[in-house]
C-alpha cells in the first residue's frame, strides 16, 4: 500500500488544530500532532511528544513531510498579566525557532512551511484597509506576531517555501472566540460595547482551514 502524504502539525491540540487534523485526514493525508502530551494515536491522527523548545526524536517526523504547519502558542484568551505576556511570546518564539532548527538538521525538509501569526501585527485602521505593506503596529500584540514572524524570517530554507498566515479571530462551533461569546451572551452579559461600531476582522473556521490546504497545495504562494 503506498504511504499516505504526511502533514506534520504543532500547536495541533487547539481549536483551530482539532479542526484542521480532521479535514486533512479526510482528504487522505497523514496527520501527525506535535504535542506536549504522551505518544498516542487519536482518531486518524498520532500524537508525538515534544516540548517546542529543543530538537528531538520527533525531528524525524518532518524528514519527508509533504507540510509542517505551525500553529503552536499559548492561548491569548487571558489576562496580560507580566507572566501571561512573557509566555505568550515565549511560546511562539521559541517552538518556532525549534521547528525551524529541526528543518536545517533534516535530510528531506518539506516542502512548504506554514506558520501562524495574527492580524495583531498591525495597528487599529478603522475603515482603512492594510495588508503586507502595511507598517507594523506598537503595542504588546504587534510586538508578538512581529517577533514571531521574525523567528521565522531568521531562517532561509533553500527547499522549502515559506508562508507567513495573519489570522484573524477565528469563528466556527465547539470553541475558539464564538464558545466565549455564547457564553456571554447566555449569562445575559452580551449586547453592545462601547459604541456598538467597533470593527472585528473575524474568519470563519472553514476559510482558515481552506486557506491552508491552498498554501499547501499552490506552489506559487509564499512570503
Amino acid at each position: 500500500m503506498e504511504d499516505k502524504p504526511r502533514i506534520v502539525i504543532a500547536g495541533g491540540s487547539g481549536f483551530i488544530g482539532h479542526a484542521l487534523s480532521r479535514f486533512l485526514s479526510r482528504r487522505n493525508f497523514e496527520v501527525v500532532v506535535l504535542t506536549r502530551g504522551e505518544n498516542e494515536t487519536r482518531g486518524d491522527s498520532r500524537y508525538v511528544n515534544w516540548n517546542g523548545k529543543t530538537v528531538g526524536a520527533w525531528a524525524r517526523e518532518l524528514d519527508g513531510a509533504t507540510a509542517v504547519i505551525n500553529l503552536a502558542g499559548r492561548s491569548i484568551n487571558c489576562r496580560f498579566t507580566e507572566r501571561n505576556r512573557s509566555e505568550i511570546l515565549d511560546s511562539r518564539v521559541d517552538s518556532t525557532r525549534t521547528l525551524a532548527n529541526a528543518i536545517a538538521g533534516i535530510t528531506t525538509p518539506p516542502p512548504v512551511l506554514v506558520q501562524a501569526s495574527g492580524i495583531g501585527y498591525y495597528r487599529s485602521s478603522g475603515e482603512n484597509v492594510v495588508d503586507e505593506s502595511t507598517p507594523g503596529g506598537g503595542d504588546f500584540m504587534a510586538e508578538v506576531c512581529q517577533q514571531w514572524e521574525g523567528a521565522i524570517d531568521a531562517f532561509a530554507f533553500p527547499a522549502t517555501r515559506k508562508v507567513i498566515l495573519r489570522i484573524g479571530i477565528v469563528l466556527g462551533p465547539g470553541g475558539g472566540a464564538l464558545l466565549v461569546l455564547e457564553r456571554l451572551t447566555k449569562a445575559f452579559l452580551g449586547g453592545a460595547a462601547g459604541s456598538g461600531r467597533q470593527f472585528v476582522s473575524w474568519i470563519h473556521m472553514h476559510d482558515v482551514i481552506r486557506m491552508v490546504l491552498a498554501m499547501i497545495e499552490r506552489h506559487d504562494l509564499a512570503g
